[in-house]
């Protein structure tokens, strides 16, 4: 598999080192655009169908999350009282069923679009987020996939039968481009989040830079940061002295001294050329040192090179 990177939201993967004709970069990361099929929820992995398998195993993980945190809401609620979120959490929500069949008459134009947008502002205007409540995020996946799959019930929603059902299923609805896959992982992340919050009284893991192996945000333990996904650890030294590679890798404007780790420009001659040439100056970072435009000290470079060369 060919080794490709991150542009932008709008833009689609690039293979590392690799130019069009004519080519649309600088010429330092490559431009040419990757072929390969990517995992529909990270966009990083290559995939032969649709999710990656640390994608597939998040998700599942993040299923049983709901499910156990769901078991300690009841003790939740007793010690927060009858008002708490905890207790609204285990109370009811509206009906998935009433919804997917709402949503399939939207679908087929016998009712207006409008209306379903209609009942999701007026849910959000309530005092229960249903958007978040496990029952609404499992019960209307659930019944997403069994009309999907064709496996009809008679039997009414519970918490633990559509745990059950997601679970037997998830490994073939990772497979699937539609029912949209990276939806339900999305909704699964943010409904565990939820729960956490409420659980927990807002008190979240830290979350740090992206890991250089598999891109997935560091989380930092006791005395390290570790990656969730591909488990690679390191020392809060490791983890500070990465953060700054890749911000000199990647940023558009650097101090003198990072822009000389970054180009090879003595930092003193990015000065001289930032006095002579305003122009390359991009203002001050949060210390109040002077930033310079990364294309444009190494559009000098080249120049400089090339002279010399000639």
């Amino acid at each position: 598999m060919t080794s490709c990177r991150f542009v932008s939201t709008t833009d689609p993967r690039v293979i590392s080192g690799r130019h069009e004709d004519p080519c649309r970069c600088d010429g330092e990361f490559g431009c040419l655009r990757c072929t390969e099929l990517h995992c529909c929820v990270c966009q990083r992995a290559h995939v032969d169908r649709n999710t990656c398998p640390a994608c597939l195993d998040a998700a599942r993980s993040d299923l049983q999350a709901i499910a156990d945190l769901c078991h300690a809401l009841p003790a939740e609620a007793v010690e927060k009282g009858v008002q708490s979120e905890a207790m609204m959490l285990l109370g009811p929500v509206a009906n998935p069923e009433a919804w997917r069949n709402h949503a399939a008459s939207a679908l087929f134009g016998r009712v207006d679009d409008a209306y379903l947008e209609d009942c999701r502002s007026s849910k959000r205007a309530s005092d229960i987020d249903d958007e978040m409540h496990p029952l609404w995020v499992l019960g209307t996946w659930e019944q997403v996939w069994r009309d999907f799959l064709d496996h009809q019930t008679e039997a009414p929603f519970t918490l633990v039968a559509g745990y059950a059902y997601l679970d037997m299923q998830i490994g073939y609805m990772s497979e699937q481009v539609d029912p949209p896959f990276d939806e339900f992982a999305r909704e699964l992340r943010q409904c565990r989040g939820h729960l956490e919050d409420v659980l927990r009284d807002g008190i979240r893991e830290e979350r740090g830079a992206p890991c250089v192996q598999c891109g997935s945000p560091m989380v930092r333990t006791e005395d390290h940061w570790e990656c969730r996904r591909c488990h690679r650890r390191v020392t809060e030294v490791e983890y500070r002295f990465a953060v700054g590679a890749a911000y000199r890798a990647h940023s558009p404007s650097l101090t003198a001294a990072d822009m000389h780790e970054r180009t090879g420009v003595k930092a003193s001659v990015v000065r001289v050329w930032g006095s002579r040439y305003p122009e390359i100056k991009r203002g001050r970072n949060h210390l109040g040192i002077t930033l310079y435009d990364v294309a444009s000290v190494i559009a000098k470079r080249d120049k400089a090179e090339t002279e010399i060369a000639g």
